[in-house]
């Protein structure tokens, strides 16, 4: 696949952020190619960090055609959307400057494998509910196994063999500080959770 564009002063190198950024936006995209036609599935995503390795699961509904297409020959792509939001250009010190967008996103290229076991359905089912919603686990035991058997064939257990990760977080970092000051403290006071988010960003990965 084609790698994102990213303009230098915008993208993310660190892994250890990327893959907190990752963990924070879970609920993410995953495309692949059918009969050479895209086809994307919205899906909660559980990500581990193993020093530099990163390890991506899943699971969809076994009716969904998507995972009919994977293969370990063929590169997916997960796309893990953050906060974002218009910029005015009355920020701008320059009376020439222009509306634009800040966002931040990661892009995960790698290999599909299916969960093929049973058994290892089961344990990415139970992490999963771990990860939600820990208080859930003992009420997850209690439900009969030949209930959460039923559920299981219903489903499609899958990883990621994570080949690239790439980060854009675009926060104004081609402006002043002080424009980048103006510009955050204006988002944060948003209670739109999607604009104060990227407010949020700004501050942390810019020192504001």
């Amino acid at each position: 696949m084609i790698p994102i564009y990213i303009p230098e002063y915008y993208k993310e190198m660190d892994l250890n952020r990327l893959v907190a950024f990752m963990k924070e936006f879970d609920f993410a995209t995953i495309i692949s190619s059918v009969d050479q036609k895209p086809i994307a599935t919205h899906l909660p995503f559980l990500i581990e960090q193993k020093g530099d390795m990163v390890e991506i699961t899943s699971h969809m509904a076994r009716a969904n055609e998507q995972w009919k297409s994977f293969n370990e020959t063929e590169e997916v792509l997960i796309i893990f959307q953050g906060p974002h939001s218009y910029i005015s250009p009355k920020f701008y010190d320059s009376n020439k400057s222009v509306p634009t967008w800040n966002y931040a996103s990661v892009h995960v290229y790698g290999t599909p494998y299916i969960v093929t076991e049973d058994s290892s359905t089961f344990d990415l089912l139970k992490k999963t509910i771990v990860n939600y919603e820990p208080s859930f686990e003992h009420a997850y035991n209690q439900i009969p196994m030949e209930h959460k058997s039923k559920l299981v064939k219903e489903l499609v257990g899958f990883g990621i063999h994570v080949t690239k990760i790439e980060g854009a977080f675009k926060l104004n970092q081609d402006k002043s500080t002080q424009e980048q000051e103006r510009i955050a403290k204006a988002l944060l006071r948003s209670e739109d959770n999607t604009i104060s988010g990227i407010g949020k960003l700004m501050r942390e990965n810019l020192g504001l």
